[in-house]
Protein backbone atom coordinates (compact mmCIF):
# COMPACT_ATOMS: atom_id res chain seq x y z
CA UNK A 1 0.00 0.00 0.00
CA UNK A 2 2.96 2.23 0.83
CA UNK A 3 4.05 1.77 -2.01
CA UNK A 4 1.89 1.90 -4.43
CA UNK A 5 0.68 5.59 -2.88
CA UNK A 6 4.36 6.72 -3.12
CA UNK A 7 4.43 5.46 -7.26
CA UNK A 8 1.40 7.52 -7.59
CA UNK A 9 2.77 10.76 -6.07
CA UNK A 10 5.90 9.96 -7.92
CA UNK A 11 4.96 10.12 -11.25
CA UNK A 12 2.27 12.62 -10.27
CA UNK A 13 5.16 15.10 -9.33
CA UNK A 14 7.26 13.89 -12.50
CA UNK A 15 4.16 14.83 -14.80
CA UNK A 16 3.73 18.01 -12.91
CA UNK A 17 7.18 18.66 -13.70
CA UNK A 18 7.27 17.88 -17.24
CA UNK A 19 4.27 19.88 -17.87
CA UNK A 20 5.12 22.69 -16.14
CA UNK A 21 8.10 24.83 -17.56
CA UNK A 22 8.84 27.94 -16.63
CA UNK A 23 6.57 29.92 -18.17
CA UNK A 24 4.04 28.05 -17.34
CA UNK A 25 4.20 25.85 -20.87
CA UNK A 26 5.46 22.32 -22.00
CA UNK A 27 9.09 22.00 -22.35
CA UNK A 28 9.01 18.66 -23.26
CA UNK A 29 7.23 17.56 -26.83
CA UNK A 30 7.88 13.61 -26.43
CA UNK A 31 6.38 13.52 -22.90
CA UNK A 32 5.25 10.07 -23.07
CA UNK A 33 8.72 9.03 -24.42
CA UNK A 34 10.54 10.67 -21.20
CA UNK A 35 7.52 9.32 -18.97
CA UNK A 36 8.44 6.09 -20.05
CA UNK A 37 12.40 6.41 -19.81
CA UNK A 38 11.81 6.96 -16.13
CA UNK A 39 9.08 3.78 -15.90
CA UNK A 40 12.09 1.52 -17.22
CA UNK A 41 14.93 3.00 -15.33
CA UNK A 42 13.05 2.83 -12.25
CA UNK A 43 12.16 -0.67 -12.79
CA UNK A 44 15.63 -1.48 -13.69
CA UNK A 45 16.91 -0.09 -10.64
CA UNK A 46 14.60 -1.70 -8.44
CA UNK A 47 15.12 -5.29 -9.57
CA UNK A 48 18.92 -4.14 -9.03
CA UNK A 49 18.25 -3.45 -5.78
CA UNK A 50 15.66 -6.38 -4.84
CA UNK A 51 18.81 -9.30 -4.92
CA UNK A 52 20.91 -7.18 -2.99
CA UNK A 53 17.75 -7.16 -0.32
CA UNK A 54 16.70 -10.68 -0.44
CA UNK A 55 20.45 -11.48 0.14
CA UNK A 56 20.47 -8.91 3.28
CA UNK A 57 17.24 -10.42 5.14
CA UNK A 58 19.05 -14.34 4.11
CA UNK A 59 22.41 -12.79 6.20
CA UNK A 60 20.34 -11.50 8.85
CA UNK A 61 17.81 -14.96 9.06
CA UNK A 62 20.88 -16.95 8.96
CA UNK A 63 22.64 -15.07 11.60
CA UNK A 64 19.99 -15.36 14.06
CA UNK A 65 19.49 -18.80 13.41
CA UNK A 66 22.75 -19.72 14.59
CA UNK A 67 23.66 -20.45 17.83
CA UNK A 68 25.78 -17.54 20.04
CA UNK A 69 29.03 -18.56 21.18
CA UNK A 70 30.10 -17.25 24.13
Amino acid sequence: MLVSWWKVTWEDNLMHEMKMGPDGHSDYEHEEHITLLYRIGSWIGFLFLLPMLIAGVKMNLLERRRPQRQ
